[in-house]
Order: structure tokens, then C-alpha cells, then sequence
């Protein structure tokens, strides 16, 4: 789909266009190849960043010296009316909300992909494994524990951002969440071994059990709900 017309409305951005549909992963990693900017981020088309996110980001990098900020992520339910409209129906202000815990983000990080900015310098500094996994639907949280292995993460305690749920059973998240999640784990964690810490595989093996116990088109429980209509 052309998205020129889009791209157009930003002055400082630049479409790199592929010549096949690739996938949102390799994608993500062909853009990061083509820019030249202090900071690495990511945003998927269907989420959101507030006029402050940015600037909020590189004030804690540049006070903290650190490769790696995260900040607080509003989740955004949609819910499918029957005229087939999305409408605004839940918020959940708790799963991407607090500050990362090190040995947390070596089983499940609780950090958005779009609440990340990485410093360029980091990233070439630990070179080109840095980039997102092209061979799990969980490239972020892959490479959250990997930059973890390298430096402690910034943490701005502020909501930045929306990240998207849609409530619809035929969403493609939710049958990921349920089918490719736990495997996905696994690898990870195959391809992450942590030695002689019992207490975080104990925790590994937790995360991967209550992900797999998971109803059909689980989803991150709102905190605060509304009707629509």
C-alpha cells in the first residue's frame, strides 16, 4: 500500500520502500539500517507517541549516560461495533506502567515497543546482533533482553504513548498470544541462558506456563471500562 502521501506530511521523514512485503520485523530492521540519527525508535502504524516522548527520552539518556530508556505506555482498547466502526472502549494503565526491574526483563519485560529509545552509538557499539530477531513474533522483548545484558535502561516514569488492542476475536494478537507466544518463549530463552540463577529459570518457566494457560483472545485486562455507544 502507498504511503507516500503520508510520509510527505513530515518534513524529516524518509519512505524507505522494500520491494516485497517482508513482514513488520525485517521491515523495522531495514529502516534502522537506513538512518544516520543520535537515537533509535520504533512505532507500528496502529500505536501512538505523545509531543513529549521524545524530548522526555533523550533528557533521561543524556543525564543518565545510559544506552537505553523506556518510558510508561497507555494500553488503548478498540472495540468493533456493528456498523464496523473501531470505537474507544478500555484503558489499561498497569502492564507497561513502572520502572524495569534487571533480573524482571531476563523473563518478561513489562516495556511497550514503541516505549524504547536506544542511543545509535550503543547500538553500533554492540554491534549488528543488536538489531530485532527476525525469527520470533517477540523481537522486542528479544531484544529488550539482550540490550539488558549490556546496560541498565533510563526509566521515565510518564505515560508517552498508546499502544493498541483491538477486541475482536478475528485480531491477529490475540490468536498470537495464545498459538506463538509460549514456543516463541522458549527459544528465547534457549538462545539467553542464564548460569547457576535458579530463581530466574524458575521464573522463566513461570512466565512461559501462565502465558500457556491463557484463555482463546486473552488480552490485557482494562483497568478502567466504558461503553462506546
Amino acid at each position: 500500500e502507498d504511503v507516500s502521501d503520508i510520509v510527505a506530511q513530515f518534513p524529516c521523514a524518509r519512505l524507505v520502500s522494500l520491494t516485497q512485503n517482508v513482514g513488520a520485523i525485517r521491515a523495522l530492521n531495514a529502516g534502522i539500517r537506513a538512518t544516520a540519527g543520535v537515537y533509535v525508535g520504533a512505532l507500528a502504524d496502529d500505536d501512538a507517541l505523545y509531543p513529549d516522548h521524545v524530548a522526555r527520552h533523550v533528557s533521561a539518556l543524556e543525564r543518565s549516560g545510559l544506552g537505553v530508556s523506556s518510558s510508561n505506555i497507555l494500553v488503548r482498547h478498540l472495540r468493533k461495533l456493528p456498523n464496523d466502526t473501531l470505537a474507544l472502549s478500555a484503558f489499561n494503565a498497569e502492564t507497561f506502567s513502572y520502572t524495569v526491574d534487571p533480573t524482571e526483563v531476563l523473563c518478561s519485560s513489562p516495556i511497550a515497543g514503541q516505549a524504547m529509545l536506544i542511543r545509535r552509538a550503543f547500538l553500533e557499539e554492540i554491534g549488528e546482533h543488536a538489531l530485532y530477531d527476525e525469527d520470533t513474533a517477540l523481537a522486542d522483548q528479544e531484544l529488550q533482553l539482550r540490550l539488558m545484558n549490556h546496560t541498565n535502561f533510563a526509566h521515565v516514569d510518564r505515560f508517552t504513548g498508546e499502544w493498541t488492542i483491538r477486541e475482536d476475536p478475528q485480531w491477529h494478537f490475540a490468536h498470537r498470544v495464545q498459538k506463538d507466544v509460549p514456543e516463541d518463549l522458549r527459544r528465547i530463552f534457549a538462545k539467553h541462558p542464564v548460569v547457576a540463577r535458579p530463581f530466574v529459570d524458575a521464573l522463566r518457566g513461570q512466565v512461559i506456563a501462565n502465558v500457556a494457560a491463557r484463555p482463546p483472545n486473552a488480552v490485557f485486562a482494562p483497568t478502567i471500562a466504558f461503553n462506546p455507544a
